[in-house]
């Protein structure tokens, strides 16, 4: 989620809290306690990944930079070693506080950023386990404490990397301006690099974060219209902690969906009704209070929503950003796992009938790697099938298999251009025994252009290869072979 999209969403959050204390307790009924007790494990597995992911990627991002920084110390130390000196006494006292703050225990912990997601569900089970009218198992009382645990124990991991991240934006303006200062000094773009990725991948970790599953909406959905959680929220959650308001003798939890504007005057409207009675004209006096007071806190979060938009401009322009731009053209590969660099697909490809072989039509799998965005290399196989001498003669028969690797190397726009090593077995065969007989297979050496293009969310490939030893192979091969296909 963006930076701008996070802050409305938050100054929607806080005028919800500036005025549900006027409103009417909503009815409410109690919750499917089964629903409440599948989610649970659910969302605490989510969790705890989530603050594993974020403690190793902050740990692992503050290791680069520190090495990163130790090879411009060696350099700068050649040409001001006063100036490194300065530079490195300062910088080993700031990892170790990060360190330190990356291995802080949670029971010490006071929260300072509100994140809605982690406050729903650590104010929800909070809840759960306070309350005795729910009907729950001591098992799901106990996993609610586990999961207020992990709920705790990820804010604090959102709060060290937000700190982690401006720590790696610090250090590299302060290298920007030593570079400037100090001429000869070079290796600043291993520190950008780090900065812009770590920045990615935290996004990357707030939006995991902020996309719910069914189950675990449902179960909060149930919590949040418990009886008692109104009140409760109001006096245990981290956002009244962090904006405490009077208390309200009828209030209730903001609801999930925001009043429209009119809706908003008319409740202004009413309780400002001339002739009201004395304790409607208190409301209203205590309403134009909130009013003023949010409109307040709205006006310094909408500098704050300016001020990012006028760095990220500022910052496509060369001027000065809080956030991290790259010197670099990115690579959207770096930051997925193993497995979302995986590509799948597959491709059809036919051949003539000769004299050995009738007509034929290669259906093929194939698995490939994502290096980069700009290179992808993988294995597949197919299966060679017979369709007979001719439509008149057609018959289907198992003519062979097929063993491939490639190599995909972006040449420019949708263009690749492609090569792989390939084993071909072309001969009919009833059974796998068949097929270990090694001097039946027949070798392809392919190089050649694809055409990448999207169908819908998908990739479509056309593909026109050059086989580098068709006039060794027996039978003799096709020396162009085309193919279509299609990634998953």
């Amino acid at each position: 989620m963006s930076g701008f999209m996070r802050c409305k969403t938050f100054a929607c959050f806080i005028v919800m809290s500036l005025l549900y204390s006027t409103g009417k307790a909503q009815e409410i009924t109690s919750p499917p306690t089964n629903s409440i007790e599948r989610s649970i494990g659910f969302i605490n597995k989510k969790y705890s990944d989530l603050t594993d992911r974020l403690e190793k990627k902050s740990r692992h991002a503050l290791e680069d930079i520190q090495r990163n920084e130790a090879s411009l110390l060696k350099r700068l130390k050649k040409k001001d070693s006063v100036r490194a000196a300065q530079i490195q006494k300062s910088s080993e006292q700031e990892y170790a506080r990060l360190y330190d703050r990356l291995n802080g225990s949670p029971a010490t912990f006071s929260p300072k950023q509100y994140f809605a997601a982690v406050d729903s569900v650590h104010t929800g089970m909070q809840f759960l386990r306070s309350s005795d009218k729910l009907g729950l198992s001591a098992s799901a009382i106990e996993r609610a404490g586990k999961l207020e645990a992990s709920a705790g124990k990820l804010q604090q991991q959102l709060e060290v990397s937000d700190e982690v991240q401006n720590f790696l934006r610090q250090r590299e303006q302060l290298w920007k301006t030593q570079l400037q200062q100090t001429p000869g000094l070079s290796g600043i773009l291993g520190i950008n690099k780090n900065a812009f990725y770590y920045q990615q991948q935290l996004a990357g970790y707030k939006e995991m974060l902020n996309d719910k599953d069914k189950l675990e909406e449902k179960a909060l959905d149930a919590i949040r219209n418990s009886p008692g959680f109104q009140q409760f929220w109001q006096k245990n959650s981290i956002l009244s902690r962090l904006f405490p308001q009077p208390a309200a003798t009828n209030g209730v939890l903001p609801p999930t969906t925001l009043q429209t504007s009119s809706q908003v005057q008319q409740i202004i409207a009413n309780v400002m009704t001339p002739g009201a009675d004395p304790a409607q004209l208190a409301m209203s006096d205590q309403l134009r209070d909130k009013v003023g007071d949010a409109q307040d806190q709205l006006g310094s979060l909408k500098s704050r929503l300016n001020n990012l938009e006028s760095s990220v401009g500022g910052a496509a322009n060369g001027g000065s950003s809080t956030m991290t731009m790259p010197d670099f053209k990115p690579n959207s590969q770096h930051n997925k796992t193993f497995l979302q660099r995986i590509e799948t697909g597959f491709n059809l490809q036919s051949g003539p009938s000769t004299n050995l072989l009738p007509v034929t039509l290669s259906p093929s799998v194939y698995a490939g790697y994502k290096f980069s965005d700009r290179m992808t290399a993988g294995i597949g196989g197919g299966y060679i099938m017979g369709l007979g001498q001719s439509f008149r003669q057609f018959k289907v028969s198992s003519q062979g298999v097929t063993l491939r690797s490639y190599l995909d190397v972006k040449l420019k726009g949708s263009i690749w251009i492609s090569g792989g090593f390939e084993y071909s077995y072309l001969q009919a065969f009833s059974d796998l025994q068949a097929l270990k007989n090694v001097d039946a297979w027949r070798k392809s050496a392919l190089i050649g252009l694809t055409k990448k293009y999207k169908i819908g969310k998908k990739e479509g490939k056309l593909q026109l290869l050059f086989d580098a030893l068709y006039a060794q192979q027996v039978p003799k091969g096709q020396p162009l072979v085309y193919r279509i296909g299609y990634s998953f």
